[in-house]
Order: C-alpha cells, then sequence, then structure tokens
C-alpha cells in the first residue's frame, strides 16, 4: 500500500518507507548534527525549520543541508512551534508521507523510535490513531526496559512524537496562537474529541529535558525544578488555563491531574526558583488571561 493510498484508507503501515521527520531549531546548542544522524536512518527524508536562529547557529544547520538528505525552512522570525510542526507536517503531506517524527532540538532519538512506534501500531490497531508517544529515558518511571508495553493516552508531548498526517489534516492542525506550549497536549485533546485515539509507547527510545533542571532538597526527597523564564511561567500558565477551559468536560481527568501539576509547579517556584516575585506575578496574569480573557500568542 503506499502512502497516499494509506492515507486515504485511514490505514496507514509505519515504517521507514512512509515516515520523515521534522526538527524544530531555535538558537540550537552545537551537537544537532550528532543528534540527527541517528534518524536519518529511520525516516526517508527529515526536515528542519530554523525559527531565525543567530548566524552562527546556523552555520551547522547549513552544513547538514549539504548532505542531501536533510532539507531546511529558514524562518526569517521565530513563528513558534506550532506554526513550524505545521510547516513541517505539510511538508510531510506534499512528500507523500503517511507519519511524521516530531523531535525537539536538544532531544536525542535513539535507533528505534520508528520500529518501536510500529510496533505500538500494530499492536494497538491502525484505526484512528492520530499520534504515538515515545518513552523518555531515565525520566519516565513508567517505561519498561523490554519494551513490551504500551498505553492509550489522553496527550503526550511534541519530542518522540509520531504524528498521523491524516489526522493533522483532519482536525486542522496545531494551534498556531499557543505558539510554545501546550501546542501538542491541545492537539491530543483535540484529535481524542474528533476520535482518534493517542498511543505512548513504554519502551524508553528518547533522551529529552524539560526547561533547565536542577535538582533541589524539599524535606525528606529531591525535587525537579524546571527554572523557566518569566515569560515562560506567563504563557505556560495562559495556555494550560485555556486547556482547562476548552477540554474540562471532555477531559476531566487529564484536567484535574494537570491542575494538580500546575499546585505542584506553583509550590517549586515559590520555594526555590530565582525571581520569584516576577514569575508569580506571570503566573497570576497567565491564569487570569487563560481562564477568563483567553488571550493567545507570544507574551
Amino acid at each position: 500500500m503506499s502512502p497516499s493510498e494509506a492515507q486515504r484508507s485511514g490505514v496507514a503501515d509505519l515504517d521507514r518507507t512512509t515516515s520523515v521527520a521534522v526538527v524544530t531549531t531555535f538558537h540550537p546548542e552545537i551537537g544537532l548534527t550528532d543528534r540527527l544522524l541517528p534518524v536519518l536512518a529511520q525516516v526517508s527524508r527529515v526536515l528542519v525549520v530554523d525559527n531565525a536562529s543567530s548566524i552562527e547557529e546556523q552555520r551547522e544547520i547549513k552544513a547538514l543541508s549539504e548532505r542531501g538528505d536533510i532539507e531546511v525552512l529558514w524562518n526569517r522570525q521565530n513563528q513558534g512551534v506550532a506554526a513550524a510542526l505545521n510547516a513541517g507536517l505539510a511538508w510531510g503531506a506534499e512528500r507523500g508521507a503517511s507519519w511524521v517524527l516530531l523531535l525537539d532540538q536538544d532531544s536525542e532519538a535513539g535507533p528505534g523510535v520508528i520500529v518501536e512506534a510500529g510496533r505500538v501500531l500494530e499492536l494497538a490497531g491502525t484505526t484512528k490513531v492520530a499520534a504515538i508517544g515515545a518513552g523518555f529515558v531515565g525520566s519516565d518511571r513508567r517505561v519498561q526496559p523490554d519494551g513490551r508495553g504500551w498505553s492509550e493516552a489522553a496527550a503526550v508531548i511534541t519530542s518522540g512524537m509520531v504524528v498521523s498526517v491524516e489526522s493533522w489534516q483532519s482536525i486542522g492542525g496545531f494551534r498556531p496562537d499557543f505558539f510554545v506550549d501546550y501546542v501538542d497536549l491541545e492537539f491530543c485533546l483535540r484529535a481524542r474529541r474528533a476520535g482518534y485515539r493517542i498511543l505512548r509507547s513504554l519502551r524508553p527510545t528518547v533522551v529529552h529535558a524539560i526547561g533547565r533542571p536542577v535538582r533541589r532538597r524539599f524535606l525528606w526527597r529531591f525535587v525537579t525544578v524546571t527554572n523557566h523564564s518569566t515569560s515562560r511561567r506567563y504563557e505556560i500558565t495562559r495556555n494550560r488555563a485555556v486547556v482547562w477551559r476548552s477540554f474540562w468536560r471532555q477531559e476531566p481527568r487529564f484536567v484535574a491531574a494537570d491542575v494538580v501539576a500546575f499546585a505542584k509547579e506553583f509550590t517549586k517556584v515559590t520555594l526555590f526558583e530565582a525571581e520569584r516575585p516576577a514569575r508569580l506575578r506571570a503566573i497570576a496574569r497567565g491564569l487570569r488571561d487563560g481562564l477568563l480573557a483567553e488571550r493567545s500568542g507570544p507574551r
């Protein structure tokens, strides 16, 4: 079955021939080449969408583009993660791909990401699957090293997510006004509302860190503090509040769990992070704008 036939039937095989990868970059650290090379062996082509990195930072990306199997889309200004992902999915659709592997610029994909996603898809059944999330090395207690497990999920994060092109087209893509935060989670919840399934592997295949994590001691245990900037704190809080408003009826368990996660993050910011007054004010404004005004876009 060709990729285009698979898309029309809604049952798309997931392997190297039907998959491409999209990596979004914004001021990437050196070493992008080492992180991308393992991906090339797993998909037919790779697209890097650069959101206006500096000339110096673009040098490694330009060198990658000279290989012939990696293309680059140069954005003159930072258009946000959602717009970059939508451009990447459109690029994949134009090339007949049925599935697109999404990776953050600092993520390290193991050699079995696509194979593992295909295994999960086969075990779960291919009907109406919008995305398959990866298990993360060293940071996810639910993963199983033997690789036998998978589960249904309300949502999975961007890095390591394998997205069905058909589902992306059907539900209208990623929400560009969210810009960065909760782009992936909102997409998954909207896909579920449209009748699609979200799956995740319980096998660790991707190394990924959120924010600039630092471990702090709290009473008898250690906690991880992400140290997001003040502006990111505002955007994270605002976008999650919009998600609460939009999906609390359809996804009460997800929203309840996210409210608890928000409370924990608020406590960590209050106790451990720098610039606490500014960040707490940003959180308060984010709640107000998300719950009352539903503002969006970059701050």
